[in-house]
């Protein structure tokens, strides 16, 4: 009689241990799929990144191989934008895995004609209202700035309605720049997760290339001593508002 109870019992302990084993395993299958569904969702944002400037630079390439009278310096200088841009991308992923700490290279930047240089080169599909108060200083890397605004520009383009503003001030000891657009906005809930890595939100703000851009901003940023919130705007839709040190 002990000797049958001894093996229910056995026989039990070994039923519990083989449901809990199984159990970590659907979990950890579960973890691994998710993994592997995040790194597909960073690789297909890191391709949209590069794949704006890199694309210029084999056009431009393309042309300067037709033309037996191509002017070698002009097409340096055509070059360099696009190339400073897949730079300021890699150099940006450096800091996104902690590899690179973002001060070398820093010098001082009007972020007023920052905006007001890079607004004017643009071809948007909705206009984009320029405020300015004079000029606003950091000490900053410019490409990064830079890449900051046309993330910011970027995403505001892809869910406007109308338009999109962008303004620069000085308040005190700190720059600040906000980027307006007219869309649904971003719920409150979800104000912080669309600064984080892999994230993917439901709904209106769910595009293909939209999460990386927002997480180099923010990354962007904190290496420059800052900071980029999202807040409602006046109209309704999303405000990004980037802070920095005055310089």
């Amino acid at each position: 009689m002990l000797t049958k109870r001894i093996s229910a019992y056995a026989v039990a302990g070994l039923l519990v241990y083989a449901a809990a084993a199984t159990m970590m395993e659907r979990r950890a299958r579960k973890a691994l799929a998710a993994e592997c569904d995040r790194l597909r969702w960073f690789a297909a944002d890191l391709s949209h990144e590069l794949r704006t400037p890199l694309t210029a630079v084999r056009l431009e390439l393309e042309d300067a191989a037709q033309d037996a009278g191509a002017d070698v310096a002009s097409l340096t200088e055509r070059l360099l934008p696009s190339l400073d841009r897949t730079e300021a991308v890699v150099t940006s992923m450096l800091l996104l895995t902690g590899r690179q700490a973002g001060d070398e290279g820093r010098e001082l930047v009007d972020l007023s004609d920052l905006v007001g240089r890079e607004v004017a080169s643009r071809r948007d599909p909705y206009p984009v209202t320029v405020r300015l108060s004079g000029q606003v200083n950091v000490s900053a890397v410019r490409e990064q700035m830079r890449q900051v605004l046309t993330n910011l520009l970027d995403n505001a383009q892809r869910y406007a309605r109308c338009g999109v503003l962008v303004e620069v001030s000085r308040h005190g000891g700190v720059a600040r720049m906000l980027v307006d657009d007219d869309g649904d906005g971003v719920p409150e809930a979800d104000r912080r997760r669309v600064f984080q890595r892999f994230t993917r939100l439901g709904g209106h703000r769910d595009h293909d290339g939209g999460g990386l851009g927002l997480v180099i901003t923010r990354v962007i940023a904190e290496a420059h001593r800052g900071s980029v919130e999202v807040e409602e705007a006046p109209s309704g839709g999303a405000r990004f508002v980037l802070r920095l040190p005055a310089a």
